[in-house]
């Protein structure tokens, strides 16, 4: 066994809050969106069924009305919550603490989500709801919490068969704050602790348990997730709370995207309808539109608008725009997503360049066609 020591041992003392930017100083209290977004990634729930777990268990009187973008906790909510802090873990755990919604159009009629009686850690239910009821309590724990304080530190490790030196990043735990209920997750980190290392000295001796060899190529930005989908859909101002889980239901119930390892990977279909959108109906997909018409709607509902001028307006250039889709000839629109498809239906070669010869004939050239059961690939004498 090779022995190696550590020699050197850069220490900063620096808050959570400061220097950290994978974590948050404490997590938020718990809204729709942040419930689906955790559920999916620490419980693997798809959005639907945190809905319907979160619903049987308002309606047993366990949690809070489950539809809200609200983070405001009530004054007897932080309350209960600081006492079960100070009685389980210290005085210095609990620190009581209000966050103020910043998404723009949010509704809150309803405090966050929250488990109704504080002191009731656990529940006796069913497995889903017993999972998702303890992770509705420990957040909300968690988010009147004191902050967590680490050290980030740089380690360098000298060994007895050369003269190479090792060096390891990370951050070491010097008071565990918040983390000692709830540490919240990414799509990259599954919930792992990744990035901590276990307190150490200079001149500590050290064991070699194991040795890996990494190589690590650069890649593009990861497909969603259900929990990174619904995250930016909230970013974007598209869909309410109430309807995040039926949008995702759609795109696979039409079978525009399929799952793999709980990512959405589109569908040819879904790729043809999105390019005829873009084209035929790009104001109707603007991120822009969508997120506007949702404040037209909060003004509605608000008393601030009246429903018949929003419907009035909204008909009439969009009862224009689908006449004029109507109205185009089918070989124009398929020659349209013909050229926009082209490297998604065909590989091009070393030099960059597509063969669309027909094997057949060998003097077609093959293109999108529609037919009886939707598009296909066909020569153009066929």
């Amino acid at each position: 066994m090779i022995a190696i020591k550590l020699v050197i041992l850069h220490r900063v003392l620096a808050s959570w809050r400061i220097f950290s930017f994978r974590y948050q100083c404490n997590p938020f209290s718990v809204t729709t969106s942040t419930l689906q977004q955790e559920a999916s990634r620490k419980l693997g729930y798809p959005v639907g069924k945190t809905m319907q777990v979160a619903q049987r268990l308002y309606e047993a009187g366990l949690i809070t009305y489950m539809r809200t973008d609200s983070l405001n906790l009530s004054v007897d909510a932080r309350n209960a919550a600081e006492e079960e802090i100070t009685n389980y873990y210290g005085k210095e755990y609990s620190k009581q603490r209000v966050f103020k919604t910043k998404s723009k159009g949010a509704q809150e009629a309803h405090e966050a989500i929250r488990p109704t009686n504080m002191k009731m850690h656990t529940v006796d239910t069913e497995y889903d709801q017993n999972r998702l009821y303890d992770l509705i309590w420990k957040r909300t724990l968690a988010s009147q919490m004191s902050d967590a304080q680490l050290e980030r530190t740089n380690v360098k490790i000298e060994n007895s068969n050369n003269d190479k030196i090792f060096t390891a990043n990370g951050e070491m735990i010097k008071f565990d704050g918040f983390l000692k209920v709830y540490l919240e997750s990414t799509d990259d980190d599954n919930g792992e602790k990744q990035g901590l290392i276990p307190a150490m000295n200079v001149g500590d001796s050290l064991s070699l348990m194991e040795m890996r060899a990494r190589e690590r190529f650069t890649k593009h930005a990861p497909r969603y997730t259900e929990a990174s989908l619904v995250k930016k859909m909230e970013e974007l101002g598209i869909g309410r709370p109430s309807t995040y889980a039926s949008i995702l239901q759609v795109l696979e119930k039409r079978s525009y995207v399929i799952k793999d390892s709980k990512r959405f990977i589109p569908e040819h279909r879904g790729r043809i309808v999105s390019v005829f959108l873009e084209n035929f109906f790009s104001r109707y997909v603007e991120y822009n539109f969508t997120a506007g018409l949702e404040t037209q709607l909060d003004d509605v509902s608000g008393g601030r608008m009246e429903w018949r001028h929003l419907l009035r307006d909204f008909w009439k250039d969009f009862s224009l725009a689908v006449s004029e889709a109507k109205d185009l000839p089918v070989p124009d629109v398929m020659e349209k997503l013909d050229s926009q498809l082209e490297t998604l239906f065909f590989t091009p070669d070393e030099k960059g360049e597509i063969n669309r010869s027909c094997s057949k004939c060998e003097s077609g050239k093959l293109e999108l066609k529609l037919g009886k059961f939707g598009p296909f690939l066909g020569c153009k004498n066929y």
